[in-house]
């Protein structure tokens, strides 16, 4: 989870540099009066944001993130409990589990313990949080972390847990995939090769029907930003 995370936050910080490179591209269209589409720079800014593939997934990648905030937020309650209507779907397992790890990590449970100090209180809180959320949204492998983390046996065999483990590797690997698939990567790798990236910027600012501009100039353009010039 934290590659595939991490190759998201890459692929922001790789889609925010592109589209902040085409927006560079159209003042220098706007500056050259090359085309009567760069009287209009804000119409065009918003071609890019409404046609670039990649902007849709970064709103999606966001999307998650700021969801997932809020679920923290909405679940901030020491009282929180499962849903019923939401675990139906879970395995019998897993509801064995979540009560194991209740027991260890609701709130009324560990108040009052005195081997635990309050910032391992506050842990347990959050793991009860989360594998609420988890026997809610049948996620095996995240219940099934949290039961190694305290240590708690999680009733299934290990071949079972393998291939819950298994499942979840696969399912973050194409989620990698994914985003190696999209321009914005393809962008991003190509750091330091001025013939790829030129050739990427023309392909891109033909699909988005951008005024054309010389090779010579995306060239010179490539150079000085690779250098760091303004």
């Amino acid at each position: 989870r934290d590659v595939c995370e991490e190759t998201a936050d890459l692929f922001e910080d790789y889609d925010r540099e592109l589209n902040m490179v085409l927006e560079d591209l159209l003042s220098i269209n706007k500056k050259n009066k090359i085309s009567k589409s760069s009287e209009n720079p804000d119409k065009n800014s918003n071609s890019i944001a409404q046609h670039q593939p990649e902007e849709d997934l970064s709103s999606r990648v966001n999307n998650k993130k700021n969801g997932s905030s809020e679920s923290s937020k909405k679940s901030n309650s020491d009282n929180i409990t499962p849903d019923p209507s939401k675990q139906n779907n879970s395995p019998p397992w897993m509801k064995k589990l979540f009560k194991k790890i209740a027991l260890e990590t609701h709130p009324d449970k560990i108040s009052r313990r005195e081997d635990l100090s309050d910032n391992q209180k506050k842990e347990r809180e959050n793991f009860y949080k989360r594998s609420v959320s988890a026997l809610e949204n049948s996620d095996e492998m995240e219940i099934l972390e949290i039961a190694v983390l305290l240590e708690v046996d999680p009733g299934i065999s290990e071949q079972k847990q393998f291939q819950i483990i298994s499942q979840e590797i696969e399912k973050v690997m194409k989620k990698v995939e994914s985003y190696r698939s999209l321009v914005a990567w393809t962008w991003g790798e190509a750091t330091g090769d001025i013939e790829i990236r030129s050739k990427l910027l023309k392909y891109i600012m033909g699909i988005l029907k951008m005024p054309a501009l010389d090779d010579s100039i995306i060239k010179d353009y490539l150079v000085d930003f690779e250098a760091g010039n303004d």
